[in-house]
């Protein structure tokens, strides 16, 4: 219960654009904004949403992370390509022990705007997986100048690919997000000139409120990840072998190591992964 519209507010001014010339917007932050007050009437009492905001706030500083795992913000959904989130389930045994179950589920697979339909994978199955999958990749690796070379220009080549599909599904969310805003300011518009109620339009905002909010997170978690490429830094060969023989020694995973040597690891409803490897250097 964030979104102002609950207390009679009208949010505008949230995107502008730099120059009438070029079509590229840009979403204001909220303090920029234009908030208009009092344009319909309060489906809750002020002082009760000012204090919720209030304890929201609160809870998001203070809120840890109660579970982690090395595999952690490196698993991804291969048939939607949203991030997996990790999850745990507890569950008490006879002896009075906790059984703990981990999992990875697609991020989309419970928002009903998206509705992935991709599973869960468990810990104990995708581990020994990715280990095998890793020492697999690293035997096929013969160290030669010319065979280190194409994996050089592979690992570019699978960064410049991705960093369009970025750049893609960015513009179309982007494009998403201001037809919702065109829509937004046409029905406010048939509201003053009293062609539909204020209950309908409020009704109205909430709705592609929710959606517009899911895209900008969406966009948000996009930018990201393209920022995270282009901090990246294709590496020299010495350093692609360095790698190599450190992952055919491992036993266990090492956070270190994965993040040197995986972009992303994708599973698909089969439970099959795929993992994407990307050769950069350790900062």
């Amino acid at each position: 219960m964030t979104n102002p519209v609950y207390i009679g507010t009208v949010v505008g001014l949230t995107k502008q654009k730099k120059n009438h010339k070029i079509k590229k917007v840009t979403f204001m932050p909220k303090d920029k904004r234009i908030y208009c007050d009092n344009m319909h009437d309060a489906i809750i009492d002020k002082e009760i949403f000012y204090k919720v905001q209030e304890k929201l706030k609160a809870s998001g500083q203070i809120r840890k992370r109660k579970h982690d795992h090395i595999l952690k913000g490196l698993i991804y959904c291969q048939e939607c390509g949203a991030k997996a989130m990790m999850k745990v389930r507890e569950r008490p045994k006879k002896s009075g022990e906790i059984s703990k179950d981990t999992y990875f589920l697609c991020g989309r697979k419970s928002n009903s705007y998206y509705a992935c339909e991709n599973g869960r994978i468990s810990e104990k199955l995708i581990t020994p997986l990715v280990i095998n999958e890793i020492k697999k990749e690293c035997k096929k690796i013969i160290f030669t100048k010319g065979e280190l070379q194409s994996l050089y220009e592979q690992a570019k080549l699978n960064t410049n690919s991705r960093k369009q599909e970025l750049l893609e599904e960015i513009r179309k969310e982007e494009g998403n997000v201001e037809k919702i805003e065109k829509t937004i300011s046409e029905i406010y518009t048939d509201k003053l000139n009293g062609i539909i109620s204020i209950e309908h339009f409020t009704s109205f905002y909430e709705l592609h409120q929710q959606k517009k909010e899911k895209m900008l997170k969406n966009i948000i978690s996009l930018k990201s990840e393209l920022e995270e490429i282009n901090k990246q830094k294709i590496v020299n060969y010495s350093y692609i072998k360095k790698v190599a023989e450190e992952c055919l020694s491992m036993e266990e995973l090492d956070k270190d190591l994965l993040n040197r040597l995986i972009d992303r690891i994708e599973y698909n409803k089969d439970k099959k992964i795929t993992i994407k490897y990307k050769f950069t250097e350790c900062k």
